[in-house]
């Protein structure tokens, strides 16, 4: 069969191996496409229906895979639609698809999903990066088979390319970041004994995602009532997902200790020569002796240091990362409608949440709401 839709997770562990040959093959997949991260997130997070297409051609050879689910509502109310697997905690979506055969895999993919079409009522594609191999495809094959979509280029997110050398990798910053990456290290060193550890595998990446928990605990907590860490599902989700990168020898942990205290870490993962940022935090007591962009330093350097090329903070234009000499990237967001009438639904509703989200009163109680369910230290 050249198209199989795989609903349940037993077909989808039977073909792990296809979609690992898939994955392997493409340097346009992220960690984020990996069976490991997705599964981890279906497994924890996910609900709906899983809604996997796997595109074959006429010789039985895998094309790649469409990694949906279905959901039956959309901000509260019932429309149905398809969404990428991952969403909201994912930096970066994307279907996993054979190099070279792009155009092949989404004219086998369109005809049939528009076949499929009074099971949903459009298809949501967030968070597709600028860079994706497979964006041309999904500007010109979408339109064609469906009646009409849209689609925005609304959320950034900023990487460091990595030069050969860390000499050269200073002489680019500006002045005042230059002289604060040296200093900020010696003053740091002044007060506290330091010690920057980096977790790769074993037990001992355990205990050092422990510590980055500790951090990120500390930092976030007071301002958001509660965080992914107090949420018993999304905890398991993050322990389960690094405990399997880890397996797999693709998770990088950077903590920095002072009087053996973890102060600040940064997590990532590691393909292509090139490191995708996950959890970064820093201890509030410890703000003024920035020792943030202590342990970002640290980490920049180890990576030149191990020949990678790029260093990806993700999502979010946050002061720091241009501090860094941080480019710029879009994040591209599709909606492909099976109809008008599902397009005018879609924008309705979308106003309506946004405008509630928007609301200070709504995030007031809803910080109150966390700090009452999950508890407050």
């Amino acid at each position: 069969m050249p198209i199989e839709l795989i609903d349940n997770v037993d077909d989808w562990k039977r073909h792990r191996e296809k979609w690992e040959q898939v994955y392997a093959a493409n340097p346009n997949h992220t960690p984020y496409q990996s069976y490991e991260w997705l599964t981890a997130w279906w497994q924890y997070l996910g609900d709906g229906e899983l809604f996997i297409v796997h595109i074959q051609d006429d010789e039985g050879e895998s094309l790649g895979f469409a990694p949906f689910f279905l959901r039956k509502t959309y901000f509260g109310l019932p429309l149905r639609n398809l969404a990428f697997i991952g969403v909201k905690r994912t930096d970066y979506l994307d279907f996993i698809v054979h190099k070279g055969r792009e155009e092949e895999f989404f004219n086998k993919l369109f005809p049939w999903l528009y076949e499929q079409r009074k099971g949903f009522s459009f298809i949501e594609l967030k968070d597709v990066p600028d860079t994706s191999s497979n964006l041309p495809f999904l500007f010109s094959l979408a339109g064609r088979y469906f009646p009409v979509f849209a689609v925005e280029s609304d959320r950034i997110c900023v990487t460091i390319p990595l030069p050969q050398d860390w000499d050269s990798f200073l002489a680019r910053l500006g002045k005042r970041t230059r002289r604060d990456v040296g200093y900020d290290r010696r003053y740091l060193a002044k007060r506290y004994e330091t010690e920057l550890v980096e977790y790769r595998n074993g037990e001992d990446v355990r205990k050092g995602y422990e510590d980055l928990v500790r951090i990120y605990n500390e930092r976030w907590k007071d301002e958001k009532g509660a965080t992914r860490y107090d949420e018993s599902d999304a905890a398991q989700f993050e322990r389960t997902v690094v405990e399997r990168l880890a397996a797999r020898g693709d998770f990088r942990l950077w903590v920095l200790y002072a009087d053996e205290r973890p102060v600040a870490g940064i997590s990532g993962y590691e393909r292509n020569n090139k490191i995708y940022a996950d959890v970064y935090a820093h201890s509030p007591e410890f703000h003024k002796l920035s020792v943030g962009n202590v342990v970002l330093g640290h980490a920049f350097e180890k990576c030149i240091g191990y020949g990678l090329n790029e260093f990806d903070l993700s999502r979010g234009d946050e002061p720091y990362k241009y501090r860094w000499k941080g480019q710029e990237k879009r994040n591209f967001h599709f909606r492909i409608f099976t109809s008008h009438k599902a397009m005018m639904w879609d924008g309705l509703v979308e106003q309506l949440y946004h405008s509630a989200i928007n609301s200070d009163t709504l995030h007031k109680l809803n910080s109150w709401y966390r700090k009452m369910r999950y508890g407050a230290e």
